[in-house]
Order: C-alpha cells, then structure tokens, then sequence
C-alpha cells in the first residue's frame, strides 16, 4: 500500500471559465493518480477560481511539470504543488498578553495543528521562558516609532532567514507599517478581540461594555495595511450579561480568541491563502453583515476607517443607522435627486447632451465646485448604487474615485425598521491624505443631511 507521505496538494487559482475541473482532473488521470480529496470555488465577484486536490500516490512530481506549465499557460493559472507531509513554517508575535500564544504552542505539541513553529518573535522579554519550555527560540525586538521601520526589517530577515510561511500575530499589541503588510500580503493573521466590524482599535471590550452589548465575540483575519480591515477567516462568540465587568470580558474574551485564532492557523492551507490573497489585492467591497441583536446594533454614525496606505488605491468609509424605513432612505438615492437631502449641493442636474438613462448628472456644490458623476451600477432589488467622477471644476487632484452607496433594511433588536447606509469611496493611490480627510467630513455631514431628510418624509 502507497505510504501517505507520497500524497500531495496541488492548488490553483486562475479567471473562472468552463472546463478547468476537467482539464486538471484529466491530467492527473493520465498519469494514473488518484484524486483524494478536491475542493473548489468560484469567486463571483474578483471571477477567479480556486481549488485544491489532495491526489496520490507518487514519490516525486517532476513528470507532471510540463504538462501543468503548458495548462497554467493556457488558463493564465497559477498552481503550486507540495508534499501533503510538509507542514506551514509559522512565525509566532505576541506583546504582553500570552494566552494565545500558549494555546498555539500547546496544540502544535500535541499535534492538534499540524504546523512548525522554527521562531517567536515579541517586543517585550515576558515569554522568552515559555518559549525555552517548548524548544523554540525567542527573539526579543523592542520597538519604538523611531524604530519600528528598522525593526520590521529585522522581522522580514528572520522570515526569509526561516523560510516562513505564515505569520501569526497572537495578540501582538503594534500597528504593523503598510511596508510590512504589502511585502507580507496575505501571509500574516491576527486575532482582534471583537467581533467585527464592532469596536476596532483599542481597548475593545471596553467599548463593548460601555454599549452594553449581550454578545462579545474574537474574529481572526489576514492584516492589510487598513487597521482590522483584512478579509475575515473566522469568528465565534460568547454571551455576556449587564452583570459583568470589564475585567470579567476580557477574562470571557480570552478563551474564544484562543479557538478562534487556532481554527485560523488549522484552516490557513494554500488554497485559503490564494483566496485571501485575490481578495486583498482586489480590495473588494462586500456588504458588511448587520446583525441588529448583537454589537452591530448602532445607534449613532459610526466610521469604519479604510484610510490606510495601500498598493492600488485608498478606501474610506463612512456609515450610520438612520431611524427611518428603508423605502424613505432609497427614495433619495439617486444622482439626480441628491441636492434633495444633501445642503452642500446647490443643485443637480443631467448633464447637457445625455438622457436620463444614460445617468450623468452634474453637481453644483454651495462652494462653487462642480462636479460631473456617472453611474455605473444600480440595483433596486439589493439597494446600492456605484458611481465615478468623470470631470471636475476644479480640477481633481488625484486620477480617480468611485463611490458606492448601499442600504439594507435593519428587521430586529432596538433600531428594527431602521436602514444601515453605508457610503464607501475607493479613491486612486495618488489620493493624499487631505483628500481622505475630506472625504470623510463631507460623507459623515451627507449622511446626517439624509437622515433628517428621510425622517420628514
């Protein structure tokens, strides 16, 4: 019988099109191997498609090579192919708070995950003696902002040096510089103690417990540049009551972050990391999920901060609850109709030359900029509405920007028959940091004008 350490993983990602199962498949077959296992999916937003097939049983996979370059070529593939028996190179980073830290280790030990840890890296001593009981060396980089960038390159030596795979961050308590995410993108996971998108940044328990949330929660996802922004891997929650502390929360908190951060690292296989990867590279705008009888339930605006500097283009949000029914709030979302609610425009009018299908609207703003915007996308069904700025007067000072308005119908908990809007704009990476700024500012004070607006309807 073939031994198991003659199995292997063949995963791929490549533009979604008919006939890709059966071409891999049937190579395979021709060699006379045998398909395992095989997972796949299709993207419908980025349209690419990923897979992966556990297949067997061969001591080496040099005679495949050809005819998977010749098929990578023709589907624009990228493919990688590994021994089932090799196991993820895991970097591990922590501060002060090790219970994550603790749990990985203990797992790994007890084959629970299935993963090498050759380093752990912190910037504080605490866990070198925790690190000494498991065999593994301890690297302790202090760090600074005067000295964050030298020490980041210090991390990315020991990464190449290790030959990593993956970095963990289990409760790592530093902001980690666009440099370090980019060159990293897609190999680096983080545990966030909150279920996001609800209370990010610091201290998030606390937030919690001043809200008075019912449900707390961890999620783990991969790190971009944008602070708990990256795609989400998973997350699990725990109920709480009005009787509990802060303290007792964060006690509460802590066993979830711990499962939750290592059913990330079990799940982190290549075809999860090629997924997430053309996710962030993408920077795909999915709908947020709005459970009303959780931390999601907001009352107030809200800012989901997507500033950050990023490869291809820089992102802002802005969002609020606005307590009024659905129909109200779409009933203004539409270009021509925006000076209905918004008091910094003057008036909007269709563009000379165009019909009302052809959705180019011209913006004549109270300060005296006027703006032509055209839509690109609209959906009555799912309520949203994209559109891009074609000209401006003045001129932009950066190449381009395109916005996406989208409402959903809050139905339960304390804002049921609310609608959640959420105003998103992906600017050009030429955008600087005024220009975000601003963006914000007039997106938050927009929103409050069509809040007022939809409740005198």
């Amino acid at each position: 019988m073939a031994s198991k350490a003659n199995d292997h993983y063949l995963t791929l990602s490549c533009p979604d099109k008919p006939g890709i199962v059966h071409a891999v498949t049937g190579l395979l077959a021709k060699h006379e191997l045998n398909i395992l296992d095989l997972q796949q999916f299709s993207d419908p937003t980025s349209e690419k498609f990923f897979m992966r097939v556990h297949f067997g049983h061969a001591e080496n996979t040099e005679h495949l090579k050809p005819e998977i370059t010749e098929l990578a070529q023709q589907m624009k593939m990228d493919y990688n192919i590994r021994p089932v028996s090799a196991k993820p190179r895991v970097l591990i980073m922590v501060s002060k708070i090790g219970h994550c830290l603790n749990d990985l280790l203990f797992r790994q030990k007890n084959k629970q995950l299935q993963v090498e840890i050759p380093l752990i890296v912190s910037n504080h001593p605490d866990f070198e003696p925790l690190a000494k009981n498991y065999d593994i060396p301890f690297h302790h980089l202090p760090v600074n902002k005067d000295t964050k960038l030298q020490q980041e390159k210090q991390i990315l030596d020991l990464v190449k040096e290790n030959n990593i795979d993956l970095i963990v961050l289990a409760r790592y308590m530093q902001v980690l510089t666009p440099g370090l995410c980019e060159a990293m993108s897609g190999k680096i996971i983080n545990i966030h103690h909150s279920f996001l998108p609800s209370f990010k940044g610091a201290k998030p328990y606390h937030q919690a417990y001043e809200r008075g949330v019912k449900i707390t929660g961890a999620t783990a996802h991969f790190v971009t540049a944008d602070l708990d922004e990256g795609p989400i891997i998973e997350q699990r929650i725990a109920r709480v009551n009005h009787a509990m502390s802060p303290k007792d929360l964060v006690e509460e908190g802590s066993n979830v972050e711990a499962q939750v951060l290592a059913a990330a690292v079990k799940w982190c296989c290549p075809l999860c990391l090629a997924f997430f990867v053309s996710k962030i590279s993408t920077n795909l705008n999915k709908p947020l999920s709005i459970h009303t009888n959780t931390q999601n339930s907001i009352t107030n605006p809200i800012t989901i901060n997507m500033s950050g500097a990023i490869p291809t283009s820089t992102s802002v949000t802005e969002s609020t609850v606005i307590k009024a029914p659905l129909s109200h709030v779409w009933h203004f979302i539409k270009l021509q109709d925006f000076n209905k609610f918004w008091s910094a425009l003057d008036k909007a009018e269709h563009s000379k030359g165009t019909s009302d299908e052809t959705d180019v609207v011209k913006w004549h703003f109270k300060d005296g900029t006027v703006i032509e915007v055209k839509q690109e996308e609209h959906s009555s069904l799912n309520h949203y509405i994209t559109y891009s700025v074609i000209t401006a007067n003045p001129a932009l000072s950066y190449t381009s920007v395109v916005s996406t308005i989208r409402c959903y119908a809050v139905t339960s908990g304390e804002n049921e028959n609310s609608t959640f809007v959420q105003w998103t704009a992906n600017f050009s990476s030429d955008a600087d940091a005024g220009v975000i700024e601003d963006a914000k500012f007039k997106r938050r004070e927009a929103l409050a004008d069509l809040a007022k607006a939809a409740k005198q309807m």
